[in-house]
């Protein structure tokens, strides 16, 4: 499993290219990759929680997002090993 903090060096820069990243999200979520998503408070990157085989997979599937084609977006990836809880459990559905 691995975390992505996805921050915006100039978060202004980042409006013209938000479609392109929103569908790119999407299909990982369609895909199963992409377990959970969304935007820093305040808004200055996100956060993606990923279920992927590999870190080189999941590098060479960021280099696709819009965000970083247009280097609006820097990517800081964290890999751990999920033994406790459920992602479920702790969404906000309200």
């Amino acid at each position: 499993m691995f975390i992505v903090l996805v921050r915006y060096p100039n978060p202004d820069a980042v409006d013209a290219h938000r479609p392109g990243h929103y569908a790119f999200i999407q299909r990982l979520v369609d895909e199963g990759i992409i377990l959970m998503s969304g935007a820093m408070v305040p808004r200055v990157g996100g956060a993606i929680v990923a279920k992927i085989d590999s870190r080189e997979r999941l590098e060479a599937l960021l280099d696709e997002d819009p965000f970083k084609i247009a280097g609006v977006a820097t990517y800081e990836i964290i890999e751990f090993f999920a033994r406790n809880g459920s992602l479920t459990s702790v969404l906000d559905t309200a």
